[in-house]
């Protein structure tokens, strides 16, 4: 009896390590606010959407940082190599930057800021990757106000929304040479058949046209999907005045393998958390997901991004309220029929909110920014999830007499993350000792002794991958310590 109720505990306190190892995130660089430091810091600080170079490097913006804390250009290589291109100055360069970059055809980077005096209404940017800067466009108000992210486009020119100015006040279509030139095709009018206030860059499909969402206009004020011909007709291909179905989009649309778009809702659906929807160019709209709140997180922030060919991902901006997750944001996954996982939860305190989509990298990694939780993070930084399972991986563990050996068998494709952990009796979920064997290539086995165990604990050992899964591989087990009879093997031992 004794022994299984120490095995039920054991169990216990073994899943409970697995979910905390499930929910972590990498944090490959953290950013700091100034006014924790004298003298302040001169790095980015409160970061926007990463984008990935055809360099391999990544690249991005922040709305503050730099030494006149007006935000940044930067670019930074895995794992912790971090450069500043451009700090902005708040004078006619623009400053505070709120969306991500474009890389053009020509290899330049381009981007928008939000703008104040002398550049109050905003500005369109070029930065080279050597850091020479270019302010193309400065916005009046009367052309727009507030541009967000760009589109470089098949004719060669950037195509982008503002979510202010404009005739009517409620934000402009607009295109624009890389060298300036100049032109508004739409003023919204925030009105019943049009839409009004895009917060979101436009994508342009297979079918030439370019689409995007506006948080207000249409019949009830919450919200469109527009399409914008390349002659320049705009019209709605969705007007979310249903709330049940979502309302307020606040992100860019995704055109996914399938040819049709997906998108999401920051409100509105059966709890008032969101939504997701697929919808076909023609207008065809359904109903995929009502955020709950629970595991799949709530109010989704960001465009869908690609996973693979079934699914995507996409961030939100609060989680589950329990124990450890405290509301942070998660990462999901969408299949096109509308299954929705969610695959993380940002538990941890230095990176708990994600701020946009995340990308899925040449290495097959998983990138995004975050702003943090403790203090000397709350800035946000860039953090990593690990790529999906391609495991043949085994670990095995032998005793003999008060020795115990590890044996693991890497396969190529082991990320290195093979760890053991003794947990305490007492029902903690934190290993009291651990040791992380390194990734072999090409597969190989290693045999590790196991040293300097406190007594009185049970061994656990996992191979993890993407995202911390311990259960991916199939391969966890578990050994009591000091031996107090046959050693548990698996975890469906039921004595």
């Amino acid at each position: 009896m004794r022994q299984a109720l120490r095995l039920v505990v054991l169990i216990h306190i073994v899943l409970l390590f697995a979910s905390a190892v499930r929910a972590q995130v990498e944090p490959l660089a953290l950013f700091a606010p100034r006014e924790l430091f004298v003298p302040p810091p001169t790095g980015p600080a409160y970061p926007n959407a990463l984008i990935q170079g055809k360099d391999g490097v990544f690249y991005g913006t922040s709305r503050r940082g730099g030494i006149p804390d007006k935000g940044t250009v930067f670019a930074f290589t895995p794992p912790s190599a971090l450069a500043i291109l451009y700090e902005f100055t708040g004078a006619t360069d623009g400053s505070n930057p709120g969306s991500a970059l474009i890389e053009a055809r020509d290899g330049n980077l381009y981007g928008t800021t939000s703008g104040e005096e002398p550049s109050a209404h905003g500005t369109v940017y070029r930065v080279t990757k050597d850091s020479v800067f270019t302010t193309i466009h400065t916005f009046t108000g009367t052309d727009g106000q507030q541009p967000a992210a760009l589109v470089e486009a098949t004719d060669g020119f950037l195509y982008g929304v503002t979510l202010l100015g404009g005739a009517h006040a409620a934000g402009v279509l607009f295109k624009i040479s890389t060298s300036g030139a100049f032109t508004v095709l739409h003023a919204f009018t925030g009105l019943p058949g049009d839409g009004g206030y895009p917060l979101a860059g436009l994508i342009q499909a297979s079918d030439g046209n370019f689409y995007g969402t506006t948080a207000g206009g249409g019949r009830n004020n919450t919200g469109t999907v527009f399409k914008l011909s390349p002659s320049g007709e705009v019209g709605i291909l969705h007007d979310f005045a249903d709330a049940a179905s979502g309302v307020r989009p606040i992100a860019s649309v995704t055109q996914a393998s399938d040819g049709n778009l997906y998108g999401s809702t920051f409100s509105g659906g059966a709890y008032n958390l969101g939504t997701l929807f697929r919808l076909s160019v023609s207008g065809a709209f359904r109903l995929l997901h009502s955020f709950t709140g629970g595991a799949d997180g709530g109010n989704p922030i960001g465009a869908l991004t690609k996973a693979d060919n079934q699914s995507l991902y996409g961030t939100t901006a609060i989680g589950p309220m329990s124990s450890g997750s405290s509301g942070n944001g998660t990462l999901f996954s969408i299949t096109f029929d509308g299954t929705v996982s969610g695959l993380i939860t940002f538990e941890q305190s230095l990176l708990r909110y994600p701020l946009g989509p995340v990308i899925r990298a040449a290495d097959g990694y998983v990138y995004g920014a975050a702003a943090g939780g403790w203090a000397f993070a709350s800035a946000g930084g860039i953090f990593r999830l690990f790529k999906p399972p391609a495991c043949t991986s085994k670990v095995d563990i032998s005793q003999s007499g008060t020795t115990l050996t590890m044996t693991f068998t890497l396969s190529s494709q082991s990320p290195g993350l093979w760890f053991a952990g003794a947990l305490d009796w007492s029902g903690d979920d934190l290993p009291t000792w651990w040791v992380q064997i390194p990734a072999v290539s090409p597969p190989a086995t290693v045999t590790v002794p196991i040293e300097n165990v406190p007594a009185d604990h049970s061994i656990v050992v996992f191979s993890t991958v993407s995202p911390y899964d311990a259960a991916s591989c199939g391969d966890s087990k578990f050994i009591n310590w000091p031996p107090w009879g046959l050693p548990v093997a698996s975890a469906d031992r039921t004595e």
